[in-house]
């Protein structure tokens, strides 16, 4: 096989492996992108049958959850976040970056002498720059996160509002958004230890819903459908009169993280640093920590808390395959930071 071939392989593979990385990133970070449950209005502009129209990808996080099920004593405040995302227009980027590549190693190639003019022509013509769709949401008398809301699934499949009074934090700037392979945007919203206490124990599944009805007076090229995320498994339980400590530093991280969220920061760190003063090496309370330093501006103090938790983590998972970026950037950016400073 001539090797061009090869580099064409290899460059497929690299955009699956873009994708998929992009997906699992996702994944791991709890959130859970719509696969099912999806309905789209035909796109105006669209002329042949097997055109379709982008469908907004919906992605459901519940208060830095790493996984599809969370457990949390009722009365424990939770952080609700919404991602929008457009991944056929992300896998669109990637398939043409991959072709940029390939162009730019056939030319250096033919310049070298290596293949004919006519050889990496006829690999050329075969490469096509692919259209990257973008989704229109919202307008100015509309705003698009008022087609967002909240759902409770049973088994069999059945939808009903969520009750809960969710709060949103903050409103985006604009009232429109174009989601194309760049655009994600994010919304938080926020349940109050008041109103979790009045949440009964049992079972949830809790999904989010972007849904523009047909019949919505809307310009012709704004998206219309319905999608949702995947749902997320929430179990609330009792709380007991006395807790263990690892229980006891848990709850403490999620009244934290609720806090941070809510930019109440000197009650996020009271209650991270009550987590460091009972569980010396936890490493989440140590992010926050330095998180909230990050946010008063207290760079050298975050720098120093990053690393301690960069440290803890190689202490604690010395085999690990899998460094923490998160931790390693943040110190590597706190460090440009400081050194830019007079």
């Amino acid at each position: 096989m001539p090797r061009a071939f090869w580099l064409l392989i290899g460059l497929v593979l690299l955009v699956g492996a873009l994708a998929g990385a992009f997906a699992l990133r996702n994944r791991r970070r709890g959130w859970h992108w719509a696969s099912s449950n999806v309905s789209s209005a035909p796109s105006p502009r669209t002329n042949a049958k097997w055109q379709l129209p982008p469908i907004p990808d919906v992605a459901l996080q519940i208060s830095d959850n790493d996984g599809d099920e969370l457990t949390v004593y009722q009365g424990t405040p939770l952080v609700f976040s919404i991602t929008l995302g457009n991944q056929r227009a992300m896998s669109a980027m990637l398939q043409n970056r991959a072709n940029e590549l390939h162009r730019s190693s056939l030319e250096a190639r033919v310049a070298r002498g290596e293949i004919s003019r006519q050889q990496a022509d006829h690999v050329l013509a075969t490469l096509r720059q692919r259209e990257v769709p973008v989704i229109r949401l919202g307008q100015e008398n509309a705003a698009w996160p008022q087609f967002l809301h909240f759902v409770l699934r049973s088994a069999d499949g059945k939808e009903e509002p969520l009750p809960w009074p969710l709060q949103l934090l903050r409103a985006p700037a604009t009232n429109s958004v174009i989601l194309d392979d760049k655009t994600t945007p994010q919304l938080t919203y926020l349940l109050a230890p008041t109103a979790a206490a009045q949440v009964s124990p049992g079972t949830y599944e809790v999904a989010a819903v972007l849904e523009v009805k047909e019949e919505t007076q809307l310009p012709a090229e704004l998206w219309r459908g319905r999608v949702a995320s995947e749902p997320m498994k929430l179990t609330i339980v009792a709380r007991p009169a006395q807790l263990a400590p690892a229980e006891m530093e848990k709850l403490n991280l999620q009244f934290a993280y609720y806090y941070q969220a809510a930019n109440d920061l000197p009650q996020a760190l009271q209650l991270a640093q009550a987590v460091l003063a009972a569980t010396p090496h936890s490493i989440p309370a140590q992010i926050v920590v330095a998180q909230v330093k990050e946010a008063r501006g207290d760079l050298r103090g975050a720098l120093e808390s990053y690393q301690t938790a960069q440290s803890e983590f190689s202490l604690q998972h010395p085999d690990s395959y899998e460094p923490p970026a998160y931790l390693i950037y943040k110190s590597i950016q706190l460090r440009n930071k400081l050194g830019s400073q007079p």
